[in-house]
């Protein structure tokens, strides 16, 4: 625990994004038209999900930073996008696309995703109980109501965050 203001130089940063503690929201998980494998939409939805990339600029040399959320957020895209290669390479019926990456890249950043949402589940263990409605390997435990931090509060704190780096990165490229 920081006992002095941050210098965000190596280590010397806080933990969590520096903002109030959230509160509390409920929502009503279901399934949902949005945040498809494949639609016209998608690539947009997904990318909204993590705005610039996920990244914050902290401190007075803004310093970049990745909120885990979007991390986590962004992890599920990457493991959409795998199911979609992989899909493709199977002859799968998934729209073409343009897979810039190679194969190698794919797997490993799949890998790493998948290993990093094992450890954030695990580290955030959510112990609620889910009703099965079936145990048929398409069973659905999945409509109900969720206790949730509220998410929204992150989204605004971020936006505001990338419109003050806007103005420090005009500010300071115009003293160079």
């Amino acid at each position: 625990m920081l006992t002095h203001p941050p210098a965000y130089i190596g280590e010397d940063h806080p933990n969590t994004l520096p903002m109030q503690p959230l509160d509390f929201a409920m929502m009503f998980a279901q399934n949902t038209v949005h945040m498809q494998m494949s639609s016209p939409t998608t690539a947009r939805e997904w990318s909204l999900q993590y705005p610039r990339g996920g990244i914050v600029y902290l401190g007075p040399h803004k310093r970049p930073f990745m909120v885990a959320m979007f991390h986590q957020l962004q992890c599920l895209n990457i493991l959409r996008l795998a199911i979609l290669r992989v899909s493709s390479d199977l002859g799968g019926t998934s729209p073409r696309r343009n897979f810039s990456q190679q194969p190698e890249e794919i797997v490993w950043q799949a890998r790493h995703c998948l290993n990093y949402l094992r450890q954030a589940a695990l580290c955030q263990m959510d112990m609620r109980t889910e009703p099965v409605n079936s145990i048929q390997p398409r069973g659905s435990i999945w409509e109900q109501d969720f206790v949730c931090r509220d998410w929204s509060v992150v989204y605004d704190e971020t936006e505001k965050n990338h419109r003050e780096y806007d103005v420090w990165r005009n500010i300071s490229h115009r003293t160079m």
